[in-house]
């Protein structure tokens, strides 16, 4: 049985920039920008709830979020 080969893991660096100006910023070798990004939304320590928030891939905006919910 073959398999695919997967693909190489390319370093791709996330900044979130909430509305208040607070900012994460970490780097993440995956398959790809969008990866990087999933990865950092579920481990960012940023609290997000009740901010927008600004993402960007590699210093190119790839989302801006509005504010969802209330502050933590």
């Amino acid at each position: 049985m073959n398999h695919a080969p997967l693909p190489p893991l390319q370093p791709y660096t996330v900044r979130f920039v909430r509305s208040d100006g607070q900012e994460d910023t970490q780097t993440f070798h995956t398959a790809g920008p969008n990866d990087a990004r999933m990865v950092m939304l579920a481990t960012s320590r940023l609290p997000q709830r009740g901010y927008g928030l600004t993402i960007y891939v590699d210093g190119e905006l790839v989302e801006e979020c509005p504010a969802l919910g209330t502050p933590d």
